[in-house]
């Protein structure tokens, strides 16, 4: 039997994200809402888009963090709105 092709086997495991944020921000990763920070969340291997969201401009910032993890990463993630 012929091996897989790399490209489509789905990364297996899981990474932690540390995620911050000055003052604060909501969590949103692959479009679920997941909390506030600061947060220690763990993500499949693989790619995704962490996005902070701070709500106390009006209108509100948001920032974007399109990530790849690998299987045992531990990746801080932090995003400054007072800039």
């Amino acid at each position: 039997m012929p091996a897989p092709d790399a490209a489509l086997v789905a990364p297996v495991g899981t990474a932690t994200l540390t995620i911050g944020a000055n003052p604060w921000g909501d969590i949103t990763i692959d479009g679920i809402k997941r909390g506030r920070t600061p947060k220690s969340i763990e993500v499949s291997a693989g790619k995704h888009v962490v996005e902070l969201t701070f709500s106390g401009d009006d209108p509100p910032v948001k920032k974007s963090f399109p990530i790849d993890v690998t299987a045992g990463q531990a990746l801080p993630i932090q995003a400054d709105f007072t800039k």
